[in-house]
């Protein structure tokens, strides 16, 4: 994340409501990292896996960001019941 955008993030965060931006912010942080190198197997190690601190930090991050952009577009689709991933 551009350290602009990363500030104007945490300055003015999206309303707890807004699911529409969170999705945006979390594609254009997946397409950033992207840019940058950070695709395919590399993203996929766990973090425990990973040795550096900083590191192993982005990875954790990441696993998370596409569950939750799945679960989030899943809740906003019409009549469909959201249940909780087995």
């Amino acid at each position: 994340m551009t350290r602009a955008k990363g500030e104007a993030f945490v300055s003015n965060p999206p309303a707890q409501d807004d699911s529409g931006a969170r999705d945006k912010l979390i594609d254009w942080t997946l397409s950033e990292l992207k840019e940058q190198g950070w695709t395919g197997r590399r993203l996929r190690r766990k973090p425990e896996d990973v040795a550096d601190p900083g590191e192993r930090k982005l990875f954790a991050s990441v696993g998370a960001l596409k569950p939750l952009q799945q679960h989030d577009r899943q809740l906003r689709r019409p009549n469909l019941r959201w249940r909780w991933p087995t």
